[in-house]
């Protein structure tokens, strides 16, 4: 997959905790990862995926292309790991 995952808190002015997520995001990354994996529903529900605040009912959302995205993100980065354990980290 390509492109940009945008988190935010929908708190006035922030509370920060996208801030504290982005500091353990991979943890969050994994656990969102079992959350939508477990789930029982067909394909999204307010337990797993689904948001109140969805300007588009939550018609876009689905639970098994989040469970697809969160895998090969967390499987990526977790490559990344293995080559700069083995060759370092990229001097750029």
């Amino acid at each position: 997959p390509s492109g940009h995952i945008y988190i935010y808190d929908s708190h006035a002015g922030g509370s920060g905790i996208s801030y504290l997520l982005y500091q353990r995001l991979e943890e969050a990354f994994k656990r969102a990862h079992y959350l939508v994996s477990n789930c029982r529903c067909e394909d999204g529900c307010p337990r797993c995926i689904y948001s109140p605040y969805c300007g588009n009912n939550n018609k876009i959302l689905s639970r098994r292309k989040a469970e697809y995205v969160l895998k090969e993100v967390i499987l990526k980065k977790e490559a990344i790991a293995v080559i700069q354990e083995r060759y370092g980290k990229p001097i750029v």
